[in-house]
């Protein structure tokens, strides 16, 4: 099929174009189908935010009727907020002729798009971001919220920590590593900096282990997290329903990227959509043990 194709064509030249950053290239062809974007891996918000991001840079690049992000599965659906998660948070990304003939992304062009997304560069991310991805109000009144609340007038060092179903997929980094590394930047700043440390995290014993270390200084939404160590996505009963899931991740994923530094866990995608909405954001990558 022509529609096909030409997706194949964006897709290499996609490819093309994160590795080569510098180099500006023009394609002519006909005007390409209507893409749609939908939900059809079971991942948490950071790969599904990579996958949004290479969607629309494929979309912003090339020469196609319209573009649509519609997702309508996974583990953020809640039916009581209607069909398309994205839309619970965001404004909706509705672009072009839906009328055009659609080109839907299969399960394994989505799993390409979440490893294209985690390779634009931060400044090119920030750029769609900044064109394309707009909070809901309630959404950014939040975050504003926190920030005025919390943030104002410290330097905010972002700590976000897995402890539960990261070590499905990759080493855990350890408490010992993560103070280690906190402790050499509180160092390094001037002595009369004040300091808050923002806290990220779905295991409630690392909160209350940094909270002990720290009194005063740890600031944190009031979210659902782990105490047992058990994953998240395994107590569905904690949770009022997958919007709360969603908003909760949305939340403290944005809340990170308005810290002036940042420590995680280098195998998270979850960090690594933070610091696609903030360029400028120190990133100081952690490895499991």
């Amino acid at each position: 099929m022509k529609t096909c194709s030409n997706l194949i064509i964006n897709l290499a030249l996609l490819c093309w174009i994160f590795l080569n950053p510098g180099k500006v290239i023009s394609v002519e062809s006909n005007q390409g189908p209507f893409l749609v974007l939908n939900n059809p891996v079971n991942a948490g918000f950071g790969a599904i935010f990579s996958s949004v991001l290479s969607t629309l840079h494929i979309y912003d690049v090339g020469n196609y009727a319209g573009l649509k992000i519609d997702l309508n599965s996974g583990i953020y659906v809640d039916p009581q907020h209607g069909p398309n998660w994205w839309n619970y948070f965001f404004e909706p990304i509705h672009l072009g002729d839906e009328k055009a003939p659609q080109q839907i992304f299969s399960d394994h062009e989505v799993s390409y798009l979440i490893n294209a997304g985690f390779v634009i560069p931060r400044p090119r991310a920030f750029e769609l971001i900044q064109k394309y991805v707009h909070l809901k109000p309630p959404i950014q009144t939040k975050i504003d919220q926190f920030i005025n609340h919390e943030f104002k007038h410290f330097f905010i060092i972002g700590i976000h920590h897995r402890g539960t179903d990261k070590k499905l997929e990759a080493p855990l980094v350890s408490y010992e590593t993560i103070l280690r590394h906190l402790r050499w930047w509180l160092a390094k700043l001037k002595k009369d900096t004040p300091v808050k440390i923002f806290v990220a995290t779905d295991d409630q014993n690392f909160l209350d282990y940094l909270c002990h270390l720290y009194p005063g200084q740890v600031c944190y939404n009031k979210f659902v997290r782990s105490k047992d160590e058990t994953p998240l996505h395994y107590n569905d009963h904690l949770f009022t329903g997958n919007y709360q899931k969603g908003e909760e991740a949305i939340l403290d994923c944005l809340l990170l990227s308005k810290c002036q530094l940042l420590l995680f866990p280098a195998a998270s995608a979850f960090s690594m959509a933070s610091l696609k909405f903030n360029p400028d954001l120190i990133a100081i990558p952690l490895a499991g043990n």
